[in-house]
């Protein structure tokens, strides 16, 4: 994190410079994405690591491939975390204040196979996340049980190293970055896509965050509707 000592040392990824801009360069130039996927400005927390691969990814697209941001939609967290109903022992329950969130501009809505999938990959990454529906490992021998309350807005509970109890959400929530109306209608026919209340405002506005977004709210359902 910021200040950390390792931060200083000239291999630190947050020390990677241009080459590492040119190395992702190439690589987009080799696969030539539709979209690419990235952290939000602020790595989400004030990760440097995660600001750094913002800062590489955003650079080495440049504005030849489009790019969405990911962020921890408020509304979204508040919503699954008044659904967690069981705090497993020894973990923490958190208000919504108690995390870095955003506005999102754009939803994507994951189906049931969606889910499970980002559950699974969440929990192979053991020593970092610690998923509370009974399964052990190596890391996290003993058991951590977590419930919601079924209404969907929380698909399960887990929590980094800090054990502060969060909602597995049901759908993920990006910023436009630089990708435009026609980047999201190709997104759109892959996935169930929605605009945000931030981004329906910044159109009620006259103030589109994209030329050619001013129609986003009818082309594509707003959140909560």
């Amino acid at each position: 994190m910021i200040g950390d000592k390792g931060n200083e040392h000239p291999r630190a990824f947050i020390n990677s410079g241009e080459e590492a801009v040119s190395q992702l360069r190439q690589i987009a130039d080799e696969l030539q994405p539709d979209l690419v996927i990235t952290y939000d400005a602020d790595g989400g927390y004030g990760h440097p690591d995660h600001i750094r691969a913002h800062d590489i990814t955003v650079a080495a697209c440049g504005d030849r491939f489009p790019t969405m941001w990911a962020v921890t939609d408020r509304d979204s967290m508040s919503a699954g975390l008044d659904a967690i109903t069981v705090v497993p022992e020894g973990w923490q329950r958190c208000s919504v204040d108690d995390f870095a969130t955003a506005q999102g501009q754009i939803f994507v809505d994951l189906d049931d196979a969606a889910v499970a999938a980002k559950v699974a990959a969440m929990r192979a990454h053991a020593t970092q996340v610690w998923v509370a529906d009974g399964s052990v490992s190596e890391v996290n021998p003993v058991a951590a049980l977590g419930h919601a309350d079924g209404s969907g807005r929380a698909r399960a509970v887990w929590a980094l190293s800090n054990l502060q109890c969060q909602p597995v959400l049901s759908s993920e929530a990006y910023r436009l970055g630089s990708a435009t109306v026609e980047d999201v209608e190709a997104l759109a026919e892959l996935v169930s896509v929605r605009t945000g209340e931030a981004l329906a405002g910044e159109v009620l506005a006259g103030e589109p965050a994209q030329p050619g977004l001013s129609d986003f709210p009818e082309r594509f359902g707003q959140e909560g509707s």
